[in-house]
């Protein structure tokens, strides 16, 4: 910068997934992001064991119902994998996790749902 030259933030390009783009390329073996891409690798019947457990654990609670047609002009809220593995201090894998999450942005309140509900809490909280 020059004498006199102020820094202008407006103009400023500024990368706010820098720090996930480098973590991404140090792990040699990322996370998947996709449930094609989960297919592909070796420990898909580790993934495939992990989504069964979600899918049961979903059926449990009673968060799937009956299908139903939609309305016309009503667009149903997707839904996505997340893939994810635990790991111990020593950085080994102990546990594959698959989770089925609502892609909350298409949500709109008193139409898509009335309340919200997350089923995470630890017994220490409670």
């Amino acid at each position: 910068m020059e004498s006199g030259e102020s820094y202008n933030r407006k103009t400023t390009v500024v990368d706010i997934y820098f720090t996930s783009k480098i973590a991404d390329s140090m792990d040699p073996d990322p996370e998947p992001k996709s449930l094609i891409e989960c297919r592909k690798r070796l420990d898909w019947d580790k993934w495939k064991a992990a989504i069964e457990a979600e899918l049961c654990s979903l059926c449990q609670r009673e968060d799937f119902g009956p299908a139903v047609p939609t309305p016309p002009k009503v667009i149903p809220v997707g839904c996505k994998w997340v893939f994810l593995r635990k790991r111990n201090e020593h950085g080994q894998v102990v546990r594959y996790k698959a989770r089925l999450m609502a892609q909350g942005w298409t949500q709109r309140p008193g139409i898509d749902y009335d309340e919200t509900y997350s089923p995470v809490m630890s017994g220490i909280t409670f």
